[in-house]
């Protein structure tokens, strides 16, 4: 409510009372607090140096639930500064990179992101592992070449330092045997080291990536990709907080394929859509539904992913925000339109768009969604989307389209917090 005075007053008189009887745990929770007090002010100097010795403390006495929240709060300080961060994501398909750069967030904690590149460079570095467990040596090189070329690009063309770009192995790669020799050529030629992580730490990265700060504690989200759909939430109490994570087989793509197989003919395709999300999808969420009643309660809901991003750009091209507020009825209107009626979607009044360079983009953007997916994927896609907004119940609900939200930025966000972080204390 903005009542700062009395916060200082009451966060004051708390923290000095913890530090008194010398609980760490609390004296961590009340200098967090006071962190986030200043970054509401817009104190962001002081607001750094409180979250930073929160942090200190909840490192010292093992509180890693705190650690990370605290870091989540120091990497939107940063952001706050525009400093620029790249990412290189090695995943099964190929290697993609990014360089972003976000301003200051607005009193509702939605930040606006600058995207200053993003290209992929499709490599065979999983061909041959589902039989043998080990990447192919051409695939090794192959990979570590785009890996370099990509790396190269990011640190000359656009500037950025090469403390703040991160080179990342996704899960799918995680347990092929080899994988060490990926990294070694890797380092060889761009001198940074590979880290690969896991389908929970991926979880929560999508979470740091695409959901604003203040809502983290209460909020879901749902990443609808190509091979798969995972959703996510962080669980538990202060100090005490964890990551969970459900992952359903269908994704825009592998859903599609599906139907191609059921139906016998074009025609039959989006009947064929129909049932398979009413028994094969519908069966995989209700069972996760059951297990985790959260992924019902969750509010708000963020949602990410190849699909979520195509139905935005058809419906709104003209909302070009970092976060685009949706309804569950977008996501109807999105399914009924590309049954019915593809060409009127596929090629969206832009007359709503009077500033040409965003007119522009705006082009960009439905072209390379018409590049990226076929009609039966948008199909296949839509009615996936309607399955899981039906089950979820998400009618009720607040929606938000995470533009630049992947566990790829957030990765990058809360890494190169704790190495900016790491080098103060080294040099203190």
């Amino acid at each position: 409510i903005k009542d700062f005075e009395k916060a200082y007053y009451y966060l004051s008189e708390g923290l000095k009372r913890v530090q008194k009887v010398g609980d760490k745990y609390w004296e961590g929770v009340g200098l967090k607090y006071f962190g986030w007090y200043f970054r509401d002010k817009g104190d962001i100097k002081l607001a750094r140096e409180y979250l930073n010795r929160a942090y200190a403390i909840f490192k010292s006495i093992g509180a890693e639930g705190e650690a990370s929240e605290v870091l989540s709060s120091l990497a939107l300080l940063e952001q706050k500064k525009k400093t620029a961060y790249g990412g290189i994501e090695i995943g099964s398909k190929g290697v993609k990179a990014m360089v972003l750069q976000l301003s200051s967030a607005d009193e509702e904690g939605f930040y606006n992101v600058e995207e200053k590149f993003r290209r992929s460079i499709n490599t065979g570095i999983i061909t041959g592992v589902k039989e043998t467990g080990l990447f192919a040596e051409d695939a090794i090189k192959e990979t570590a070449e785009a890996v370099k070329e990509l790396f190269n690009t990011i640190k000359d063309k656009y500037g950025v330092n090469e403390n703040n770009i991160f080179i990342v192995g996704s899960s799918a790669l995680v347990n092929v045997k080899n994988r060490d020799e990926l990294s070694k050529r890797i380092k060889e030629l761009t001198g940074k080291d590979l880290v690969f992580i896991t389908k929970e730490e991926e979880v929560f990265y999508n979470i740091v990536g695409a959901v604003p700060d203040r809502y983290r504690a209460k909020a879901l989200v749902i990443d609808i990709g190509s091979g798969n759909t995972k959703m996510g939430y962080l669980e538990g109490t202060e100090g005490n907080r964890r990551t969970v994570s459900v992952e359903i087989p269908y994704g825009t793509v592998s859903f599609t394929d599906l139907i191609q197989k059921k139906a016998g003919s074009q025609k039959e395709f989006s009947l064929v859509a129909e049932k398979l999300s009413q028994t094969e999808v519908a069966q995989a969420l209700q069972r996760e539904t059951l297990r985790k009643p959260a992924l019902r309660n969750r509010n708000p809901v963020f949602m990410v992913g190849g699909i979520v991003w195509a139905m935005v750009t058809l419906l709104y091209p003209e909302k070009q925000d970092a976060f685009v507020k949706l309804t569950q009825a977008d996501i109807e209107r999105f399914y009924r339109e590309i049954k019915s009626a593809p060409d009127k979607l596929l090629n969206p009044d832009l007359s709503k768009i009077k500033d040409e360079d965003k007119r522009k983009w705006a082009t960009s953007q439905i072209q390379a969604v018409k590049d990226t997916f076929s009609q039966e994927n948008l199909l296949a896609g839509a009615v996936l989307m309607k399955r899981i907004a039906d089950t979820l119940e998400l009618k009720n609900k607040k929606i938000y389209f995470s533009r630049y939200g992947s566990w790829l930025w957030g990765y990058i966000a809360s890494a190169g917090v704790f190495l900016e972080e790491e080098k103060k204390s080294i040099q203190k």
